[in-house]
């Protein structure tokens, strides 16, 4: 039987986190500390604060949601990369940690009061994935919203007459009934919100982008 890469660090993390709770110097040694990174250049924090817990409780919190999406997620990259999914899969969770406490580093690289056990899931997510994901998310939202528009096969096969759509009753204007103008008039309707959409999505991503450049450059600027 072959481990996926999620139960491998779910069992990594939960040995090193019991450890750490029986050992002080190993919770220290490993705990995210920034003036450490600094000075003595221990860069590995960044990696290892990740495997700490604060208690058994934030363990097995952390644990149990990375049991129920980590093989989601694994599974999908496999899906899309092959057998090097699983590897790009540990690559993006490694990654994940290092560079959600880049601007934690940044702001306390200097602060010898500060230290942390590094992100939690959730940061992460709301840090490193989402904002990453956001672009697809809307280019999917905006080409099915596109698809489901011009779609009328499709949707009386599955609603049958009860329910119609905007582009079956044009085609039901355009073939059945011959009201050409009246037809006319949704086709316009339909293309004037097909592109306000489509407008709306781009300057939003548009804004999305610019949000985040300068939320960077003001970070890099307090750094």
């Amino acid at each position: 039987m072959t481990l996926s890469i999620t139960i491998i660090i779910i069992i990594i993390t939960c040995i090193i986190s019991f450890a750490a709770f029986n050992s002080e110097k190993i919770f220290d040694d490993l705990i995210f500390y920034p003036p450490a990174i600094t000075n003595d250049r221990q860069y590995y924090r960044f990696f290892t604060c990740g495997l700490i817990h604060a208690n058994y409780m934030h363990l097995g919190f952390n644990m149990y949601s990375l049991y129920i999406f980590g093989p989601i997620v694994e599974t999908e990259f496999l899906g899309a990369f092959g057998e090097k999914g699983k590897w790009l899969y540990l690559l993006m969770y490694i990654s994940s940690l290092f560079f959600c406490l880049l601007p934690t580093y940044f702001k306390n690289r200097n602060n010898y009061n500060y230290r942390s056990l590094g992100a939690s899931g959730w940061r992460s997510f709301r840090a490193v994935i989402l904002p990453l994901s956001l672009p697809g998310v809307g280019t999917g939202c905006l080409l099915v919203f596109s698809l489901s528009m011009s779609a009328y096969a499709v949707p009386a096969l599955i609603a049958g007459p009860q329910v119609k759509v905007m582009s079956e009753l044009i085609y039901e204007q355009t073939m059945a009934l011959l009201d050409w103008p009246f037809a006319g008039c949704m086709s316009i309707i339909l293309l004037i919100s097909t592109t306000g959409l489509y407008g709306v999505a781009t300057r939003t991503a548009r804004w999305w982008h610019d949000r985040e450049v300068r939320r960077a450059s003001g970070q890099a600027a307090e750094a």
